[in-house]
């Protein structure tokens, strides 16, 4: 097998290869590689031949948002994780198969179910989950969709769009572009074609969704969209949800998320208080049409335990430690009702036991001591910090204290905050690099992968924030003001 694929690149013309080349090396500058920074153009480890077509060298992920395809590492290859092809599949799975989950209430995967079946000829309004920011809505609907695909019909066509999982994500013409050229080749509406613009896409999507339920009787299509409330548009219409038609075609089933108050300012942990103010204006639209609702209520005492449990029994080697007095302290921390603060808490835990000198009680205690989910993670990435600074295997201690006061994980954070679809590795080191004036020990950068592993997704080998409250407080603590934020992007021009 090797030798027949080893022939098979030799025989591919070089005049074909050069002029493919030719062909990527516009596409390369566009997604912002100078063309000196590049290498030569040599099949990468990570890339494969697709119509006989050279992929590009260095970072292949830059590649890969001009349409180049990439084979999908297996999970569990070392510290850096799984790397997905899609930003909704690694958001969906850091919240279920790459975590632990256990919903706070037992009959919602049953509601979810029994409205996603469909009976001949019946027509349903959309489902709404709803409850407040950071109560686990994207977690339910990730899980849901995990275990409906093991369990639903050959012939439905499932589909999820989770809001905020990239800078796109939120755009409702990307949504709509998504969904409609997904029901296009899905249910092969060869005739139908997909707009461009955001008012035709608005337009012409009861006529897609009817369109697909008239290919299939019954009509098995099940849509779910997480954090609508999120959505910017053009206009008003995705506030207003004027987009979302009133009457759906028979069969046609739709899941979206969305928060009962807005929220102003910087609030993240989902706690009620200043940052609430009126109804949204989507939930106010979705509880005129009467849309039936599930609401979900901060985690109790019981399921707290069931997480940590499930925890502990997929980290085994990592929180063997952990005693039940301790347990019990993490259960009954009232923040801790908050799905966000205990994921940050139990995945610090896990880092503290492979990094830190702390005892388990120290670690605790430093922990417990924040009150939202924005404060713990913003000590937590303090702590962090401290770890790559100590992350060097005896050598001088000048070396140790460079590295240290050249603030690695605070460049690395914020060149990811200020990048639009995330970094390879390989930049993020010669961003740093760049900006320190001096390159990463190889100790310092397993360091940083291993943090990185708990904050970021990989997706085409481009890392970015796994949750969005990850990103707001690398804001606050790093950047602060639109000024830094500006100036945030000079390092990376240079590299670029």
């Amino acid at each position: 097998m090797m030798k027949f694929l080893m022939k098979s690149r030799r025989d591919i013309p070089r005049q074909q290869k050069r002029r493919r080349w030719t062909m990527l090396r516009p596409c390369m500058r566009g997604a912002g590689r100078h063309p000196a920074r590049g290498t030569s153009p040599v099949p990468s480890e990570h890339c494969i031949l697709n119509n006989n077509a050279m992929q590009p060298p260095r970072c292949p992920a830059r590649a890969a948002l001009q349409g180049c395809e990439l084979l999908p590492r297996t999970r569990g290859g070392g510290v850096a994780g799984v790397d997905y092809l899609d930003e909704h599949e690694a958001f969906a799975a850091s919240r279920s198969s790459d975590y632990v989950y256990a919903p706070s209430d037992d009959a919602a995967f049953g509601v979810l179910d029994g409205h996603a079946e469909t009976i001949e000829g019946d027509i349903k309004l959309p489902l709404v989950v709803t409850g407040p920011a950071g109560c686990g809505k994207s977690a339910l609907l990730a899980n849901w969709v995990e275990h409906r695909r093991m369990r639903k019909h050959r012939d439905e066509f499932l589909f999820q769009h989770f809001v905020g999982c990239s800078p796109r994500s939120k755009q409702l013409a990307h949504l709509l572009h998504r969904l409609e050229t997904a029901l296009k080749e899905h249910f092969q509406l060869r005739e139908m074609e997909v707009p461009t613009s955001e008012e035709r896409l608005r337009w012409s999507l009861n006529r897609f969704l009817a369109a697909a339920a008239k290919k299939q009787f019954p009509a098995r299509i099940v849509v779910v969209m997480d954090a609508v409330n999120r959505l910017k548009g053009e206009s008003s219409a995705a506030d207003t949800l004027h987009w979302l038609p009133t009457e759906l075609p028979h069969g046609v089933r739709i899941i979206v998320s969305t928060v009962e108050l807005e929220q102003n300012g910087f609030q993240t942990g989902g706690s009620a208080g200043e940052g609430e103010s009126r109804v949204h204006r989507t939930y106010t639209e979705l509880r005129r049409r009467k849309c039936p609702t599930i609401r979900l209520q901060p985690l109790s005492v019981e399921t707290r335990h069931q997480i940590i449990g499930n925890f502990l029994h997929v980290n085994q080697q990592a929180l063997q430690s952990l005693e039940q007095a301790q347990q019990f302290r993490l259960v009954t921390a009232k923040a801790s009702s908050q799905p966000l603060f205990l994921r940050t808490i139990l995945y610090a835990l896990r880092l503290g036991f492979e990094l830190s000198d702390a005892t388990v009680d120290e670690q605790i205690d430093t922990y417990l001591a924040a009150e939202t989910s924005a404060q713990l993670i913003a000590h937590v990435l303090q702590l962090c910090g401290e770890y790559i600074r100590v992350a060097l295997v005896p050598v001088s201690r000048g070396a140790v204290e460079h590295h240290g006061n050249a603030k690695v994980l605070e460049s690395i954070m914020t060149a990811l905050f200020a990048s639009r679809h995330g970094l390879c590795e390989e930049e993020l080191w010669g961003i740093v690099e760049l900006s320190n004036g001096d390159s990463l020990p190889l100790e310092q950068r397993e360091c940083i992968r291993r943090v990185l592993r708990d904050y970021t997704f990989s997706v085409r080998s481009l890392r970015n924030f796994s949750h969005e409250d990850y990103a707001l407080v690398v804001y606050k603590e790093y950047i602060c003001s639109p000024e830094v934020h500006v100036r945030m992007h000079q390092p990376m021009a240079r590299y670029f």
